[in-house]
């Protein structure tokens, strides 16, 4: 495995983790938003880490 391999694998996990507790503090613990958006911020780096990633090996390839 390369290092982006394990990168973009490292993203995911943390991408997936995020969305459970963003539904998990938004729909079980109803009164804790701020644990929402903090998991939701997150996600949205792993988001955006993960197309910087796609589009840096798309040209690398080309």
């Amino acid at each position: 495995m390369t290092s982006d391999t394990t990168f973009r694998a490292f993203l995911w996990i943390v991408l997936t983790a995020c969305a459970a507790v963003n539904v998990i503090a938004n729909n079980i613990l109803s009164g804790t938003t701020w644990i929402g958006y903090i998991a939701g911020g997150i996600a949205l780096a792993c988001i955006a880490g993960l197309i910087t990633s796609h589009v840096r090996g798309r040209k690398q390839g080309s």
